[in-house]
């Protein structure tokens, strides 16, 4: 009987031989079929485990297909952010389009400009020096590893400045004027240290571009990248003003735990990205809006990692935001891990982890959007509390996975205020996994909401209060 998994019927078989050979030759006679026999079952065994880990692949690849053609419209990937990608958010379609990759060119040598890097004399003037020729020749700017004390501030208008990493630090000696500031036309920053840690600033404005340890202003297709920056007390980490099509990238912000130090300042700016960098040791760690009556447009805070002490995230006057994908710890029990305010439209809180915060997520705002697929833990009130004011659906509460709320407050799990009328929200699909604590109800509506749906408890029995 053939063998079907080894196709045996077709290894050749002698009877003449068999009948009439020696027992010592038939047995080698079969110990030479039974090894002709094995080769070609291991072979087509291979072949056949090949055949089922190329359909199991070309299977997973598909399902990974249509998960993300299906995931939801106002998540946007964080690939298809950067690269430009038109992403979906409800009827509106938007581009956010991304600075030119910083390409490798030529660069002067700022030692050769007279900077001594020994982190005592003044360098500010020889770097200024080396910024200056570098724009007339169309080159970037080298800092050999070494620490380059400037006691002004430095600006680089349309110029790369390029570190080693760690070995190359640009020293702030200053109170007043401690910033290295980027202007103009496609500058950039990568591989460096900015270190103004040994002062701290006099009379702090948080928008005054002196001040903080880099800034960005008046500038179009800034790169930021790959840099440290560790920041004396009472200081902003990078402050970005009037500026557009640019990307922070990369960063780490070490902060001086003072009361009023920031990771990365935004107003006026268009189509910027700030995108996978950290922060920690703030008192805030990221704040978009900063003048009343300003309005920032197409910005991307995506897969940022936050530790702060009062507020991780702060949305205020902006067209067209994505919050995606970013892990904020907080101290303060107080405090919100993301605010969304002011006239924000069209926004997307998605697929953020939030772990400890007084609220989660904190939605006031009269533009519409999307809070959805969040994870929030070990918040002291409300995991996610959303008022609205203009009707016709604006916000979507969607999705979102609570661990312990209230601890600290008699709150409910999610609190609607729904001023703009009963289709001004909808809450459906969200999962509280946490205790009772101190929680009054699991969702709790001060105003009627018609879309209120398959949200579920898995430990605990709260009321959902919909008048």
């Amino acid at each position: 009987m053939p063998n079907q998994k080894g196709n045996c019927s077709s290894i050749p078989f002698d009877l003449a031989f068999v009948r009439n050979c020696s027992s010592d030759e038939l047995l080698l006679y079969i110990q030479w079929l039974a090894t002709v026999a094995i080769k070609r079952l291991i072979k087509e065994e291979i072949v056949m485990r090949f055949r089922l880990c190329l359909n199991l692949a070309i299977a997973i690849l598909v399902s990974l297909i249509g998960v993300q053609s299906a995931s939801f419209a106002g998540a946007a990937s964080r690939q298809g952010l950067i690269s430009g990608h038109v992403r979906t958010f409800g009827s509106h379609h938007f581009r956010i389009p991304q600075p030119a990759p910083v390409q490798a060119v030529p660069t002067v040598n700022v030692r050769d400009f007279g900077a001594t890097g020994n982190g005592v004399t003044d360098d500010t003037g020889a770097i200024q020096n080396a910024i200056a020729a570098a724009q007339a020749s169309g080159k970037g700017v080298l800092f050999p590893a070494g620490t380059y004390l400037h006691n002004n501030i430095i600006t680089a208008n349309g110029v790369g400045l390029f570190g080693v990493g760690g070995a190359s630090v640009l020293l702030a000696g200053s109170q007043t004027n401690t910033a290295v500031i980027l202007t103009g036309v496609n500058p950039s920053i990568q591989n460096l240290v900015i270190n103004t840690q040994f002062v701290s600033t006099v009379g702090l404005n948080s928008v005054d571009p002196n001040k903080p340890c880099l800034t960005v202003k008046d500038s179009q297709g800034f790169v930021v990248q790959g840099i440290t920056i560790l920041q004396g007390n009472a200081h902003t980490g990078v402050l970005l003003l009037q500026s557009a099509v640019g990307q922070v990238s990369g960063v780490a912000i070490f902060g001086g735990g003072g009361p009023v130090d920031a990771g990365i300042l935004m107003d006026r700016c268009a189509n910027v990205s700030l995108v996978g960098n950290s922060m920690s040791n703030l008192e805030i760690g990221i704040t978009v809006g900063l003048v009343g009556g300003t309005v920032s447009q197409s910005i991307a805070i995506i897969g940022n990692a936050l530790s702060a002490h009062s507020t991780g995230i702060v949305i205020t006057s902006l067209n067209i935001v994505d919050c995606e994908q970013n892990q904020i710890q907080l101290s303060s029990p107080i405090a919100n891990a993301i605010f969304v305010a002011a006239t924000t439209n069209t926004y997307s809180i998605t697929n953020n982890h939030v772990l400890n915060a007084g609220i989660g997520i904190n939605v006031q705002t009269s533009g519409g959007g999307v809070v959805t697929q969040n994870v929030i833990q070990n918040c002291a009130m409300e995991g996610v509390v959303v008022a609205t004011v203009l009707p016709g659906g604006g916000a979507q509460v969607i999705g979102n996975l609570f661990g312990e709320c209230g601890l600290i407050s008699g709150t409910p799990v999610i609190q609607v205020v729904p001023t703009g009328g009963p289709d001004s929200v909808v809450v459906l699909n969200n999962v509280y996994a946490g205790h009772a604590n101190m929680l009054s109800h699991f969702i709790f509506c001060t105003g009627h909401v018609n879309v209120v749906s398959g949200n579920a408890q898995t430990q605990t029995v709260l009321d959902i209060v919909i008048p």
